[in-house]
């Protein structure tokens, strides 16, 4: 998967109304993983393959991590947002290119050291 951004309307629980947070689908500590069992009764396994399916119990386990992760602290049963209204967008991810930093010695002509004057 990849990284999702979850941006609520205004009907999500007050502290998340009209924000977003973020979820890296590619990183579930330990101490997460208990957490989602605790709170939803049931194997992390099973909790992702339902969120991977789109079910709303699995919608809601990891949107609730999201929160937390994002420094949010609601309680799992009191998370509250509209599924149809809230919008999910897939991140692109960063190609290597991007993500290493740029030598300005590699492309003289923005140097400006070494610029022709």
């Amino acid at each position: 998967m990849a990284m999702l951004k979850y941006t609520f309307d205004d009907t999500a629980n007050p502290e998340l109304a009209g924000k977003s947070v973020l979820l890296d689908t590619e990183e579930l500590r330990l101490e997460e993983a208990e957490d989602l069992e605790k709170v939803t009764g049931k194997p992390v396994n099973a909790v992702f393959k339902e969120f991977q399916q789109d079910r709303a119990s699995g919608i809601r386990a990891f949107v609730w991590l999201a929160t937390r992760r994002n420094g949010y602290n609601i309680k799992y049963s009191e998370l509250s947002f509209n599924i149809v209204k809230t919008i999910m967008t897939i991140l692109p991810e960063a190609e290597e290119d991007e993500a290493a930093p740029v030598d300005p010695l590699d492309h003289p002509e923005t140097d400006p050291v070494s610029a022709p004057t």
